[in-house]
């Protein structure tokens, strides 16, 4: 069986140097992590990628800029035999960003982003109206205090 990799100081510095500039080349990575050579860095990257640290090397953006000023959160009961059918419909829309399979009352949560409260109200009305609803409720984000897609 393999072992699986335990992080160290470096390994961390370098997730967290891509965290904050994913597009960091893997020289100015060397230079800011006590002037370590390339290959080194190299090897370790391709290290976290292997082990499934790192995932992708990718782009956030911001909602704002696409004028999709309102996130709403949607919680979504359903019943059982319907969640896999929910589910791939839910994944298809383009409002939404995240749907969770969880636990608790409302099985499904999914976060949206939207430009008003027209747009909110027209994907409740005739997006919604598809899923076989026992139950749902609907939370719109005032502020986010805070976002981190995870760290280590």
């Amino acid at each position: 069986m393999a072992r699986k990799l335990k992080l160290d100081k470096i390994d961390k510095k370098i997730i967290e140097l891509l965290k904050e500039n994913s597009r960091m080349t893997i020289s100015d990575i060397a230079r800011e992590i006590n002037d370590l050579t390339e290959s080194t860095i190299r090897y370790r990257l391709e290290k976290l990628d292997k082990e499934g640290y790192i995932k992708n090397y990718t782009v956030i953006l911001d909602s704002k800029k696409f004028e999709k000023n309102i996130s709403v959160i949607f919680n979504l009961k359903v019943l059982p035999e319907h969640i896999d059918n929910a589910i791939d419909y839910l994944k298809e829309l383009g409002p939404l960003s995240n749907v969770y399979l969880t636990t608790g009352t409302y099985p499904l949560v999914v976060i949206g982003y939207f430009k008003n409260q027209k747009e909110i109200t027209e994907f409740i009305t005739k997006k919604l109206k598809n899923v076989p609803l026992v139950d749902y409720d609907v939370a719109q984000i005032l502020k986010k205090e805070r976002e981190i897609h995870y760290w280590a």
